[in-house]
């Protein structure tokens, strides 16, 4: 791709998500004025279901505006902690699906949907789709990690995965302590700021703003390939050629309009 390319490219998706933003903006301020009779002020519910875990091996949770914490606990529950909207909990076969249906994106604050797993349990698969809340997880550990970042921040903490995709969205992106097997990261508009080991193939993307990568381990380990747009991009504090190393795993790093800035320690 030439640079004139990733211009265009990049430019377009600056202007595509701007246009999105300002559709999606428009349409909640007409819903809200069609509901503002209704529940816009009304109180949030709190409830705590325990869920069987003998046949729980993935989580596919589809949030609106509610926000969300997967954490580890005693035992498998999940807290619904002032919800003003609709979210549905159910197993499907291996599945438990969390779902927000409606959402009331005019209130202040949606609550928050705290998802508890013990510790001796190591799920397949985690998919989250998130909206325009926030979304915490700690200690998590999983085969294989998808996300979609809407209009919120993303906060990962000591967890460790063996897949992980992320699609960043509009908001910030902090993950730190934690271990990636394969991660592909393809950042949205905001900062990221990530902390962890890295093992296998790792792919960054760069889209509009900061990118701090900061890798647990040895520059020697790693063979890496960089593609620049308009945006540097920085090993230890170094500007490198499009190749450079011969380490078992990949860092495959392309630029966008922010900055990329990658240290070793």
């Amino acid at each position: 791709m030439t640079n004139e390319q990733k211009i265009v490219k990049v430019f377009a998706i600056v202007l595509a998500v701007f246009i999105c933003i300002s559709i999606f903006s428009a349409v909640l301020s007409g819903i809200g004025l069609l509901f503002s009779f209704g529940d816009y002020d009304r109180e949030g519910n709190t409830a705590t279901e325990t869920i069987d875990t003998r046949e729980i091996e993935k989580l596919e949770i589809d949030m609106a505006a509610t926000s969300l914490v997967i954490e580890r606990g005693a035992d498998f529950k999940i807290e619904k902690m002032n919800i003003k909207n609709d979210v549905n909990v159910k197993v499907s076969g291996t599945t438990l699906k969390v779902i927000e249906k409606h959402a009331h994106f005019w209130n202040n604050n949606n609550g928050t949907i705290v998802i508890r797993i013990p510790t001796y349990i190591e799920l397949d698969k985690v998919k989250i789709d998130m909206g325009a809340g926030k979304v915490t997880i700690s200690n998590l550990e999983a085969q294989s990690l998808d996300i979609d970042q809407g209009v919120g921040t993303l906060d990962i903490e000591s967890s460790r995965f063996d897949e992980a995709e992320i699609d960043g969205g509009v908001g910030k992106m902090h993950i730190e302590d934690s271990t990636f097997y394969n991660f592909d990261l393809s950042s949205g508009m905001g900062s990221v700021d990530i902390e962890a080991l890295f093992l296998g193939k790792t792919k960054i993307e760069g889209g509009v703003g900061s990118i701090d990568l900061r890798i647990r381990g040895s520059k020697r380990d790693f063979t890496i390939i960089t593609e620049k747009g308009i945006g540097s991009i920085t090993v230890d504090g170094d500007q490198i050629n499009s190749r450079e190393g011969d380490g078992p795993n990949l860092l495959d790093i392309e630029s966008g309009i922010g900055s990329i800035k990658i240290n070793f320690n």
